[in-house]
């Protein structure tokens, strides 16, 4: 399906009177790393996408691409403008788009309506039950460097069209967008700011629950529930796995322990230009280790392998709870950081 869809745009402007249509059009293929996290990355191939990007000349007299996007099954997805100034940031998922910017489901109904200025959401922003009744009205401001500034709740509206929250005042609910059946988020507004105790979900492989708790729209503090019903206070929503030593103890730990093993199968290892990428466990215990060194024979780095297996870490934690994060990192010592490579999952309150 997706095929025959780029068939028929490619054909549509091929024959649109302007001779530089054809080759001004670019069209990029987008898979979603994270649909609850609304991210994505391109891929090569119509297949293996879940929608595709069109980007089209500016119109007569106006410097702004025109952007569409478009469903597997050759919906509208998205139709908006952006600005030429940024042309390498055409492929990323999130680009600076300009004007009005219109978005539908899958089924052709209307999403959501957003204005955009200098790729920032600007005054109301309107969104749509699948079943195309209101769901909610946001108020976006732009603060004095022309970029966003807090965006205010200000209508909200239950499925069946009653309406919970009024001009800043009343309760919030925010859904999965995938369904709109499941809550995710939910609590007080004043002032168009969230107030008192917002609960919610996430879905993680675990099921974790959590509350935070506000004033005037300010984080204060929350607690995360996991599975077992046992709280985590928290008060940094998302932290990362990290070796309880500290970083630099780490890679002298491993360099140490690598040193003994020379010593003791006589091979001369060298930890320059070897990477390490493993699981730390939700209870601190590291697994699924991978060595990746060019120099090393398949003993050596099943040897290195053995000794990061034996290492402790504190976990990750999501809104406190403890979960499983991949790391990747260098061992040769000097090295003073690694890389979390997780794709973390953060509350959102503008909906």
């Amino acid at each position: 399906m997706l095929k025959n869809l780029l068939f028929l745009v490619i054909l549509f402007f091929a024959i649109k009177p302007a001779k530089g249509q054809i080759k001004d059009t670019t069209i990029y293929y987008f898979r979603y790393t994270s649909i609850s996290q609304k991210t994505a990355k391109t891929v090569i191939t119509a297949d293996s996408a879940d929608f595709i990007r069109v980007i089209l000349p500016a119109d007569s007299g106006d410097q702004k691409l025109n952007i569409r996007e478009y469903y597997p099954n050759g919906q509208v997805k998205l139709a908006s403008k952006a600005y030429t100034n940024n042309p390498n940031n055409l492929e990323a998922f999130k680009i600076s788009l300009a004007g009005d910017c219109l978005s539908f489901y899958p089924d052709g109904k209307r999403n959501r309506v957003t204005h955009y200025d200098n790729g920032y959401k600007n005054g109301d922003e309107f969104q749509y039950y699948p079943n195309g009744k209101l769901y909610s009205r946001i108020t976006n401001r732009l603060n004095k460097n022309g970029r966003s500034d807090r965006s205010l709740f200000a209508d909200c509206y239950a499925p069946d069209g009653k309406q919970i929250c009024t001009d800043g005042k009343g309760y919030w609910v925010i859904y999965n967008e995938n369904d709109f059946k499941t809550v995710t988020f939910e609590g007080q507004v004043l002032n168009g700011l969230p107030e008192g105790s917002w609960r919610g979900t996430i879905y993680t492989g675990d099921t974790i629950k959590y509350v935070y708790n506000y004033h005037n729209g300010e984080f204060i503090s929350g607690i995360g529930f996991d599975e077992k019903g046992g709280a985590h206070p928290f008060k940094d929503e998302v932290s990362d796995a990290y070796f309880k030593g500290g970083t630099q103890a780490f890679i002298n730990l491993i360099n140490r322990k690598v040193h003994h093993l020379n010593d003791s199968t006589r091979q001369k290892l060298s930890l320059k230009n070897v990477f390490a990428q493993f699981t730390v466990e939700k209870n601190g215990k590291v697994s699924s280790v991978k060595i990746y060194a060019n120099d090393l024979t398949a003993f050596a780095k099943q040897e290195i392998a053995a000794i990061l297996s034996d290492t402790e870490w504190e976990p990750a934690k999501y809104v406190g709870v403890p979960v499983a994060d991949s790391v990747f990192t260098a061992l040769e010592q000097g090295y003073s950081s690694y890389n979390d490579t997780t794709n973390h999952i953060f509350i959102r309150t503008d909906n």
